[in-house]
């Protein structure tokens, strides 16, 4: 019997820190691990764009299933309140 990975929940910290794209860094790496990041996926996706990787970030839900990657809002920090250098 084959048994999944387990699910690693994360939080990536502050988000104009290096957290978001330390993250992304290792799920390209390690792409087998099933992530669920408690962050705004807006957040993830921006920050994998600017990143120029092509990881899907899917919006999870209570009661839904973990494919190899998949991201929660937090309801904390937009990708719109971002700014790099400023908490």
């Amino acid at each position: 019997m084959t048994m999944k990975p387990p699910v690693l929940a994360i939080t990536p910290g502050e988000p104009a820190g290096i957290g978001p794209e330390i993250l992304l860094r290792f799920h390209q790496k390690y792409p087998g691990f099933r992530l669920l990041a408690v962050a705004d996926p807006d957040l993830l996706k921006q920050t994998a764009d600017s990143l120029a990787l092509d990881i899907p970030i899917q919006e999870w839900r209570p009661g839904a299933r973990l494919s190899a990657v998949c991201f929660s809002r937090s309801g904390s920090a937009t990708a719109s309140s971002r700014k790099p250098g400023y908490l």
